[in-house]
């Protein structure tokens, strides 16, 4: 005899009710907490993201945008900590593996754990656009740009915002593509005004692109943002240089050396300028304070050139085989080494680097090979 069943289809309805009541209601709190969130990671006003963090903590305390509340100033042990967190408590959110994705790319260099991990958050999550992000950076960085130009893209249909605008459009140069750049670097500048970088990226891009004039506007007001980059002083510096204003070019180096006293490009494009005023013991001296930073090979080459204005033919030579052994080719290096070798007796050497400056195009060479070698 089958025992009697108690049911009370009453209670059964009620009880279904509250748990329906639980799931939506939890689903509707992540969505709402969702929200601030969002609002929190674009907005500028100190006082308002203020608010937005404290209504955050004190209505969603358990949501999982409570738990990776300030993740981007995490250091290295909190964002792992706070990665396997979110994991265990919601093993279906794509928050845990996206943590964890920028900690094996940023503490662990390791690109493909970092890119398995984004994988993963966008298994859970097909819209979550900081996964695409973050894969078009990666494959930006490790020369895959169409590949990354195709991810960014995804990021911007899912969500439009200035910095992916910005990353696109870095891509996008990286391809060589700098009006499509510059459009993209426009928009981000349309959609933030105030993103100093934006203004910086398009005037890189133009003065790629040898228009002057207009990388110089973009220049000047990422500077009124930024008045402490280096790079933006450094980068006004190259247009004014190019704009046939090498004393203006100068003070914005010098600025940029201000800021940053191991920028060695700027220390390079000081001793460079010298160099083109014939003041080559003042360009030898800031060739020779880069080098103390940077072993480059075109500071090599440009201090080289700056001795062999000034007839020291040893110390020139020196300085372009440093150049040649760093793996720095090119017909003018081999022309000047060859020259200087002339100069310091040794014949043989000197014919066999302008027979290589020769094969390589130089005119030059050619006319001191048939000249003065067998």
């Amino acid at each position: 005899m089958l025992r009697k069943l108690n049911f009370n289809p009453m209670k059964t309805k009620i009880t279904l009710l509250l748990f329906l009541s639980l799931l939506f209601g939890s689903a509707f709190s992540q969505q709402d907490a969702a929200a601030i969130f969002e609002e929190l990671q674009f907005e500028q006003d100190s006082q308002q993201k203020e608010k937005l963090k404290n209504d955050l903590q004190t209505n969603f305390p358990n949501s999982v945008y409570t738990a990776i509340l300030g993740y981007l100033e995490m250091s290295e042990e909190e964002l792992l900590e706070n990665a396997n967190i979110v994991l265990r408590k919601f093993p279906q959110n794509p928050w845990g593996y996206y943590l964890m994705g920028i900690y094996k790319m940023e503490y662990k260099d390791s690109q493909q754990d970092a890119r398995h991990y984004f994988e993963d958050a966008l298994r859970f999550d097909k819209y979550f656009w900081r996964s695409y992000a973050k894969l078009a950076w990666i494959d930006e960085q490790m020369g895959f740009y169409d590949d990354a130009e195709k991810f960014a893209s995804k990021a911007i249909n899912l969500k439009e915002n200035d910095d992916l605008y910005l990353l696109r459009g870095l891509i996008r140069g990286d391809m060589g593509k700098q009006k499509k750049a510059i459009t993209d670097f426009e928009k981000a500048i349309e959609i933030n005004p105030k993103n100093d970088r934006a203004y910086y990226a398009a005037a890189y891009a133009l003065y790629m692109l040898d228009e002057l004039e207009d990388a110089l506007t973009y220049i000047n007001e990422a500077i009124k943002l930024q008045r402490k980059d280096a790079e933006y002083y450094y980068l006004r510096g190259n247009i004014l240089l190019d704009l046939d204003s090498p004393e203006e070019a100068l003070e914005e180096y010098a600025y940029s050396m201000v800021i940053d006293s191991l920028h060695w490009q700027a220390i390079m494009m000081s001793g460079w300028v010298k160099a083109i005023q014939e003041k080559y013991e003042d360009a030898q001296f800031y060739f020779t304070k880069a080098l103390e930073i940077e072993e480059d090979a075109e500071i090599y080459y440009y201090r080289g050139l700056s001795y062999y204005e000034k007839d020291e033919y040893e110390k020139a030579e020196q300085d372009f085989s440093k150049a040649l052994d760093m793996f720095y080719d090119d017909p003018d290096l081999y022309y000047f080494r060859g020259y200087c070798r002339y100069e310091n007796g040794k014949s043989e050497q000197a014919c066999a680097d302008m027979k290589i400056a020769a094969d390589l195009g130089d005119r030059d060479a050619k006319a001191f090979y048939r000249q003065n070698c067998k």
